[in-house]
C-alpha cells in the first residue's frame, strides 16, 4: 500500500512552501504558541459553565463560449453545497481543501477588491487573507504561492484574486480537480483570451452543452511555459478550464474536466453523497469556518505512519493507548468571531456512542504535547470547548495563531492520533 499518496508529500511540500511564500508577501503572523483569551471554556471544563452553546456562534455572514447552461442553485451557500460540484472517487473525497473568500473577509473587516482593483491593493488583499489564516487555493483562484505573479492572468482571462467568492480543490496530483465561484462572465474571457497576442490559441472542446478551453496534451508540462500567459502554472500546464457565469472549473486532463462538467451539470455521485465529508462541512459551516480541509481518508494519523520520521513513529506507537478511538473522517478549519481566531476540529465517527465515548479522550489529549514545538497543548490552545453532536466529535479552540489550524495536519499533530 502506497501509503504517502494518502495525502502526498508533494502536497504537503507545497502548503509548506505556500505558507512561507505567501506570508512573506508582507503578514505578520502570530506564532504557534501564542493563544488568545477568547470566551471559550478553560482546558477541561464544560463549555455550557461559559454561557456559550456551541451551536450559537456562528458569525453572521453559463458556458465558456456561447451559450451558458443554467448554473444548478446553491453554489453560493458555503462548503457543504460546493461539494456538489466535485465527484465522488476515492481520490477526490481523501483531502479536500476550502477557501470562502467572502466569509474571511466579512469575519476579519477585510476590504473587499473593487473590481479592476489595482495591483498594490490586490497584494495586500492576499496578504490580509494568509494573516487571517486562508489556506492556498486551487490554481485557478490566483490565490497561490505565485500570487503576485498571477495578477495579470485578468488581462488574458477576465478575472482575478479579487473575483473570487469560494474555491474548492479535491483529487491527488497530477489529477487534481478546480473549482471556483465569483465574478465571472464567460463573454469578458472570450474577449480578453481574442485580444491577447501573446496567448497560445487554444483548443474549443465541449461536454454536455459545456464548451471549455484547452492547452497541450493531457499532463503535459513545459517548465519554458511556466507563469505564462494566458494562464500556465508554474510547471507550464495550461491544462483545461471552463469559465460560467460565476463560476470557473479547471484540470489538467480532458477526461477529469467531463467527470467535473458530468458533476456540475446534475450533481449526482458528487462529495455531496458521502455523509461522513458532508456532516463534517455541516459543522464547519455552522461553526464559521472560512478554510477548511476535509479527509476521508485519515489512515495517515494513526500509529502506523510507516513514513513518518522513525522519532514520531516511536511516539505514535507509546501513544496509541491514550489516542482517540478510529474515526472516520476528519474536518479542520479556521474562523474568527468578536473574540478573536478559533480552529476548528471535527472528528467523524460510526456512530454517537463513538463520537460521545471520545470526548473525554480528546479533552484528555488537551493535556499532551504538540509534536512540532513541545508545548502542551493547553498553552497554545489555553481555551477550549469539546463537545459531541450526533456521530461528530468537535472542538473549537481560541487560538492568535490562525495558521495553526494548517500545521496540526501538516505536523500529523498528536490532537489528530488514533488507534
Amino acid at each position: 500500500m502506497d501509503k504517502p499518496n494518502r495525502f502526498n508529500p508533494l502536497t504537503l511540500l507545497a502548503l509548506a512552501v505556500i505558507i512561507v511564500a505567501i506570508v512573506a508577501c508582507g503578514t505578520d503572523t502570530a506564532s504557534q504558541g501564542d493563544a488568545s483569551t477568547g470566551g471559550e471554556a478553560q482546558a477541561g471544563s464544560d463549555p455550557s459553565e461559559t454561557g456559550t452553546t456551541p451551536g450559537d456562534d456562528t458569525p453572521a455572514e453559463g458556458g465558456t463560449v456561447g451559450e451558458t447552461p443554467a448554473m444548478p442553485p446553491g453554489f453560493d451557500e458555503g462548503l457543504a453545497d460546493l461539494l456538489r460540484v466535485i465527484p465522488l472517487a476515492e481520490e477526490t473525497r481523501a483531502t479536500v481543501w476550502y477557501n470562502h473568500y467572502v466569509r474571511a473577509r466579512d469575519a476579519n473587516g477585510i476590504e473587499t477588491p473593487a473590481e479592476g482593483a489595482s495591483d498594490a491593493d490586490l497584494v495586500k488583499y492576499v496578504q490580509d487573507l494568509s494573516s487571517a489564516g486562508v489556506a492556498p487555493g486551487p490554481w485557478i483562484s490566483g490565490y497561490t504561492q505565485h500570487a503576485a505573479a498571477q495578477l495579470e492572468h485578468r488581462q488574458y482571462m477576465g478575472f482575478d484574486i479579487g473575483d473570487m467568492e469560494q474555491s474548492i480543490l479535491a483529487g491527488k496530483p497530477p489529477n487534481e480537480l478546480e473549482v471556483a465561484t465569483g465574478r465571472m462572465d464567460p463573454g469578458e474571457t472570450d474577449r480578453a483570451l481574442a485580444a491577447c497576442t501573446a496567448c497560445p490559441a487554444p483548443e474549443i472542446q465541449e461536454h454536455l452543452g459545456v464548451k471549455f478551453y484547452s492547452w497541450g496534451d493531457d499532463y503535459t508540462y513545459d517548465l519554458e511555459k511556466s507563469l505564462q500567459p494566458p494562464a500556465y502554472d508554474a510547471i507550464g500546464r495550461g491544462g483545461r478550464i471552463a469559465v460560467l457565469d460565476s463560476i470557473v472549473l479547471r484540470t489538467v486532463a480532458t477526461e477529469s474536466m467531463w467527470s467535473l462538467i458530468g458533476t456540475y451539470r446534475d450533481s449526482r455521485d458528487s462529495l455531496a453523497d458521502d455523509p461522513d465529508l458532508t456532516l463534517a462541512a455541516g459543522e464547519m459551516e455552522r461553526l464559521g469556518a472560512y478554510s477548511a480541509i476535509l479527509m476521508g481518508d485519515v489512515e495517515r494519523f494513526g500509529p502506523d505512519c510507516d513514513y513518518c520520521d522513525p522519532a514520531v513513529q516511536l511516539v505514535l506507537q507509546a501513544a496509541a493507548q491514550h489516542s482517540l478511538d478510529e474515526y472516520d473522517a476528519l474536518g479542520t478549519g479556521i474562523g474568527h468571531d468578536a473574540e478573536g481566531f478559533f480552529t476548528i476540529l471535527v472528528f467523524v465517527y460510526a456512530d454517537e456512542d463513538a463520537a460521545s465515548r471520545n470526548v473525554e479522550t480528546l479533552e484528555e489529549r488537551m493535556e499532551g504535547y504538540s509534536v512540532a514545538t513541545a508545548q502542551p497543548w493547553n498553552e497554545i490552545f489555553p481555551q477550549h470547548a469539546v463537545w459531541n453532536d450526533g456521530r461528530a466529535l468537535i472542538a473549537r479552540l481560541r487560538t492568535e495563531a490562525p495558521l495553526i489550524w494548517l500545521r496540526i495536519v501538516y505536523d500529523t499533530e498528536s490532537l489528530l492520533w488514533h488507534k
